[in-house]
Parts: structure tokens; C-alpha cells; sequence
């Protein structure tokens, strides 16, 4: 059983798990330049296109309405952060392409996650009068 998370909101745990079960392969992701990011040098991978267009289908998968035939993508990328302290910082997905329609709709979409503080004490604060959300299980 599958369950994701695509419709708003988005949640990037949700999402990058997605994209992990999308059969994804690691080694299609290359090592790029590197780039200050949250006080520490972080490495870029850069996805090739099989790569990029598995993270779009995954992406498509979840439900979020997206053309992933690769027929109609002019450009996809996928690129991945990944810091010295071992977590994924940053996650960054863009693709632009073509629907057949009368007349042909152009597209682009840029989803950009990122994640820090990952060991940071975080604190919630329900408003004075909040209520208890009852979510049923899916």
C-alpha cells in the first residue's frame, strides 16, 4: 500500500519519500560544484535525464497534476544538496515541455525544498481555543 501526501499541502518528507520509492536510480545522479548552504559547503548531484524524468514521474505519481510523458518535456533537471553533516539540505525539481492541445499548451513548474535545523528542538504552540484535528486513517 502507497499513501502520498502531493495535494496541498505539500509536505517535503512526503514528497522525498515518494521520489526514494520511485525506483530512482542513485547513480544517475553526477557530482557537481559545491555552494555555501547553511553554514557548511554542500555538495550538488545533478540528475541526467532518465533520473530527472523518474523524480518527475514519482512526482506525477503522488498526484500531483503534472504531464509526465516524456514526449511532451522539452527540459527536466533534478538536483540534490547533500551537506557534510550528512543530510539532504536542499531538492530541486524544474521541467518545462508542451500538451498537444488546439492550441498547444506550454508549461513550467520549479518545486524547490529546503530542509534544515534537522536537530533543533522545535515547539508548537496551539492558538488560545484550538480543538483537537481527528484525521481518519487512509
Amino acid at each position: 500500500m502507497r499513501v502520498a501526501f502531493a495535494s496541498p499541502p505539500l509536505y517535503p518528507a512526503g514528497l522525498l519519500a515518494l521520489v526514494a520509492e520511485s525506483g530512482v536510480e542513485p547513480a544517475g545522479f553526477a557530482p557537481a560544484d559545491t555552494m555555501p548552504l547553511d553554514g557548511m559547503t554542500c555538495r550538488r548531484f545533478v540528475a541526467d535525464r532518465p533520473s530527472a524524468l523518474a523524480v518527475l514521474r514519482s512526482l506525477g505519481e503522488s498526484g500531483l497534476t503534472v504531464d509526465t510523458n516524456p514526449d511532451h518535456i522539452d527540459s527536466v533537471g533534478a538536483d540534490l544538496w547533500v551537506c557534510p553533516d550528512g543530510y539532504l539540505h536542499r531538492v530541486e525539481v524544474r521541467f518545462a515541455g508542451t500538451t498537444p492541445a488546439d492550441p498547444p499548451q506550454s508549461f513550467d513548474f520549479k518545486l524547490t525544498l529546503h530542509m534544515y535545523d534537522f536537530l533543533a528542538n522545535v515547539e508548537v504552540v496551539a492558538p488560545q481555543g484550538a480543538t483537537d484535528l481527528i484525521v481518519a486513517p487512509r
